[in-house]
């Protein structure tokens, strides 16, 4: 009998962590995470994402860079 745990993130904790801590760059996934985890989760608009951030974090404390690939990716 094993005494492993496994516990995994909802897919809306992950997308608000990946928004808090969000890099720029070629070097760097974050863009590719999020844009992933929009699809997963089903976010369309910029409200429903706000709606998810502010769950986990302030909005206030998102970076600016965090509210520029949501736009990216929701606002066309």
């Amino acid at each position: 009998m094993s005494h492993l745990r496994v516990h995994v993130p909802h897919p809306e904790y992950l997308f608000a962590m990946k928004c808090h801590a969000v890099r720029m760059g070629e070097e760097f996934q974050d863009f590719e995470d999020i844009k992933v985890l929009v699809r997963a989760i089903g976010i369309e608009t910029l409200d429903e994402a706000e709606t998810i951030l502010k769950r986990y974090y302030a909005l206030d404390r998102y970076p600016a860079r965090a509210q520029y690939v949501l736009e990216e990716l929701l606002v066309s």
